[in-house]
This record gives structure tokens, sequence and C-alpha cells, in this order.
């Protein structure tokens, strides 16, 4: 799959909100993004993933720019906890599958709540 040639801009809308693909927390309002922020991989990975809305676009409706700066690295670890208590476990199961968190099919809610909080400290630190 290729980058689109006509489009210059990409809309995406997480099912989700903060749900990460691509090297990005989508936000669950659509979010417009210049196409040369993707690789053709991630294009791909974007569009097969069922959780988001991709869309692709000639231009931004709005000055999104200024939208996506004030989105971009926003999210803090300890802004994400009040979310994860919210999510259901299969929502959390999903995101430690993407993860890679061991063993977690068999966890509990509270325990791949810790899981999934340690494995983002974890990447943080990296």
């Amino acid at each position: 799959m290729s980058k689109p040639t006509i489009a210059s801009h990409v809309r995406i809308t997480a099912a989700i909100q903060g749900f990460r693909r691509a090297g990005v927390a989508h936000p669950a309002e659509p979010t417009t993004y210049p196409v040369s922020e993707f690789s053709e991989t991630q294009l791909a990975q974007l569009q097969k993933e069922p959780r988001l809305v991709v869309e692709f676009v000639d231009a931004p409706e709005t000055d999104s720019d200024d939208a996506h700066q004030s989105q971009e690295g926003a999210v803090e670890p300890d802004s994400m906890e009040p979310v994860l208590k919210d999510m259901t476990l299969p929502d959390l199961k999903l995101i430690a599958g993407t993860g890679n968190i061991a063993g977690y099919a068999s966890m509990n809610k509270p325990t791949l709540i810790s899981a999934i909080e340690a494995a983002r400290a974890a990447q943080a630190g990296a």
C-alpha cells in the first residue's frame, strides 16, 4: 500500500480515547495530520486498525496544525490512570496485547491496569 498522491492529509478518529497506533495516541475526536508524518507501513497499519477511522483529505477543515501541536505529547502517564480505570476489561486487554504485556489474558482489571501503567512508565524511561 502506498501513500495517496492526491490527498495531502489524513484525518484519524479513534474509537477509544488515546488509542495508540503508529507512534501516536489518537484522540476520540477527528484529528488531521499531514500524510508526510507517517511512513507507508504506518499508513497501512492505521488503515487496517478496526478501532480507527482513517480518511484521506486534501486539506484540513480547520487550522488543525495548532490543534495537532496542542495534542502532541499532551498525555502524561498520570493523566491516563482515570481513563484506564474507566475502560472495560476487553479494551484493557487490547491495549495490553498491543503493548506486548506478558500474561495479560489471565489478568484481572486492577492487575492489568498496573501492568499497563508499568509498561508505559518503562517505555517513557527508555
